[in-house]
């Protein structure tokens, strides 16, 4: 099979968030598997700087990738603004795929791509990951996005995956045809995190009894609710808590800036984005993971921490808390009440988690693990494909 994948920014733009490590883990499986994989993305890296000029079009583990020149690094990163140039040798490719694979929404790539494809008779299919509905900034440009070009792409979609049933329930809201709608989850890489981790061993105590560490690990935005868990901490008012505060900043500085003011800084620490081993190491040093932002569709850094053995606290109006809370992999809170979440770290520190992180972990890896997410694309790509006028 021949699957060109289109997508803002893939691997190693991992600052970018979740959607670059779901379908950089999906890109690079499908090639171990033997087929042809392309992708078309852009040259974005992290907030200062881009991949650089030899890596524009490059292959890696056989996928044949080709990065679109960004006009402004800053609108891309500040803005999620990407301007792609040069797409002629990437439209021309579109005709010779046998599928097209949009990631994200809103992106000029994803229009142009699906026009083209549609022109060619190609089949494509999107998995927004969140980002369907306008629900985080620049909410009227996302509109007039929506109906000069987006709408558009979505008429035409083969079919629209959905990470949760949660984000079922949006694509019905906006009007996808349910005939579209297909659930496939997100996928974690579980050969990856185990290369340096025992995944077999689920501790039953901290290691620093002295000091609770509690940890937030993620791409920062302001429906993160990092303020709410500083707040939080500060109503627990305890020496014994450490709060690590571990991502790249994509707007709501100001409003963390102001929650850390009132907190004193002496038990809550910020740094910046981390590699791979370098989260497993926060992950599994914490106590406790505090991942409860708003609207969270899937929460990929929840069900990581599970399976590398740290419980977890959710939010609980969206797919992450139904997910993790309705399997009873761990707690769910209101998002931006910081006195129930106070309360909540305060009783899941003092619990056993031991039973549900053996079950969390056995059903992540039976049901998340890459070659399982890849196997179910692959069903649904022959049945967009066999469909075909």
């Amino acid at each position: 099979m021949k699957i060109m994948h289109v997508t803002p920014y893939f691997h190693p733009a991992y600052a970018y968030g979740g959607i670059v490590r779901f379908v950089s883990d999906l890109a690079f499986q499908q090639s171990r598997e033997g087929h042809d994989v392309f992708v078309f993305t852009t040259d974005v890296l992290d907030e200062s700087s881009r991949c650089p000029q030899h890596q524009r079009e490059e292959t890696i583990d056989n996928i044949r990738i080709f990065r679109s020149l960004n006009v402004s690094n800053f609108l891309a990163y500040n803005c999620q603004f990407y301007t792609p140039l040069k797409l002629r040798q990437v439209l021309t490719l579109i005709p010779e795929v046998d599928l097209v694979h949009i990631h994200g929404c809103r992106h000029l790539l994803g229009s142009v791509a699906s026009r083209k494809a549609w022109t060619a008779g190609v089949p494509y299919l999107m998995s927004p990951n969140g980002s369907f509905p306008a629900i985080e900034r620049f909410f009227r440009v996302k509109r007039l996005y929506d109906l000069l070009l987006f709408d558009w792409e979505v008429k035409h979609a083969a079919a629209v995956t959905a990470v949760s049933k949660p984000e079922i329930e949006q694509f019905k809201d906006q009007n996808v045809s349910e005939q579209k709608i297909h659930l496939i989850p997100n996928c974690l890489d579980v050969t990856a995190l185990s290369e340096n981790t025992d995944l077999d061993h689920i501790p039953t105590a901290p290691a620093d009894k002295k000091r609770k560490k509690i940890l937030f690990l993620g791409k920062i935005t302001p429906r993160k609710e990092v303020p709410t868990l500083v707040r939080a901490i500060i109503l627990l008012d305890s020496d014994d808590l450490k709060l690590t505060i571990a991502g790249n900043f994509i707007g709501g500085q100001k409003e963390v800036a102001a929650a850390l003011s009132r907190s004193g800084r002496s038990r809550i620490q910020c740094q910046g984005f981390r590699d791979l081993k370098e989260k497993i190491t926060l992950i599994r040093e914490a106590d406790l993971v505090v991942y409860a932002g708003r609207d969270e569709i899937f929460g990929l850094v929840a069900f990581e921490s599970l399976l590398l053995g740290t419980p977890v606290i959710v939010a609980d109006d969206s797919g992450c808390g139904q997910l993790i809370a309705g399997n009873g992999f761990g707690r769910a809170v209101p998002p931006g009440d910081d006195q129930a979440l106070a309360q909540a770290i305060s009783e899941e520190l003092e619990r056993d988690h031991s039973r549900e992180l053996s079950k969390a972990q056995e059903w992540i890896k039976n049901h998340l693990d890459v070659p399982v997410v890849s196997d179910q694309f692959r069903i649904l790509y022959r049945q967009i494909m066999e469909s075909r006028p």
